[in-house]
């Protein structure tokens, strides 16, 4: 009797959880008595990943190491390959080593496009070191501007979270919604070394060697490489981007 009792205690229990708390499915050969020890604060993060035709497994991945003929690459010391930009609500330079971007606020937009074309296929490397940075502040790179799929943008903000998004004209579609990136370095001071691997009508994003996610993308893309930033009110943000490297995969 007391057996059945306990037993029916924690099936009240289970069913009066929140609904946060995860869905419990015991194994097809487990028997009603058998108990399990439940793992309610699982170590896994809450990070979604995509799971579109083409993404590879969720789990973490080291950006490849094998790195095929070098495309291009970039120390930022030419002012000729990137728009300079110096507006009421930041600007943008290059040189000392790196493009620095400096939103003062005001919900203000900044892009720069380089000289540089990606392909279809590349390897891209480059480290993103944010000094100041203000809550909803966000900072990504242009991939493919304006070409036949439009131009794809991925964001990353003070929070530590990643977002892919493709521009055409106007109209802002989502491909992979905000979602908390692994090892990156929230807030400011944080350096963050990010990677991307186009190929094979596939695009992996990297942050500092760890695998984010993957999505599927048209095999005949080619268009300018840029930065963009964005603030989200009037606290100032500053982004610096360095040692640019674009490779063969």
């Amino acid at each position: 009797m007391v057996i059945a009792l306990c037993a029916m205690g924690a099936c009240v229990g289970v069913g009066g959880a929140p609904t946060q708390a995860p869905e419990l499915t015991l194994p097809a050969t487990a028997s009603p008595e058998s108990s399990a020890t439940i793992d309610w604060f699982p170590r896994t993060p809450t990070a979604t990943f995509p799971t579109q035709p083409g993404s590879v497994p969720a789990e973490i991945t080291q950006t490849p190491q094998a790195r095929g003929e070098a495309l291009f690459s970039d120390d930022f010391s030419d002012e000729a390959l990137w728009q300079a930009q110096a507006q009421s609500t930041g600007n943008i330079k290059v040189g000392s080593g790196a493009l620095s971007v400096a939103l003062k606020g005001f919900k203000g937009l900044l892009v720069s496009t380089s000289q540089h074309d990606l392909p279809a296929s590349f390897f891209l490397e480059v480290m993103v070191d944010v000094s100041l940075c203000s809550e909803g502040d966000q900072y990504g790179l242009l991939l493919w501007q304006n070409s036949v799929a439009g131009t794809y943008r991925l964001w990353m903000n003070c929070a530590g979270e990643l977002r892919l998004d493709r521009q055409i004209y106007a109209s802002v579609g989502v491909v992979s919604d905000w979602q908390q990136a692994r090892k990156f370095q929230p807030g400011a001071p944080a350096s963050n070394k990010i990677g991307l691997l186009a190929e094979a009508g596939e695009l992996k994003v990297y942050i500092n060697d760890t695998f984010q996610f993957s999505v599927p993308i048209r095999q005949d893309l080619e268009g300018p490489l840029g930065v963009i930033a964005q603030s989200a009110g009037n606290g100032a943000s500053t982004i610096l981007f360095s040692d640019l490297a674009v490779y063969q995969p």
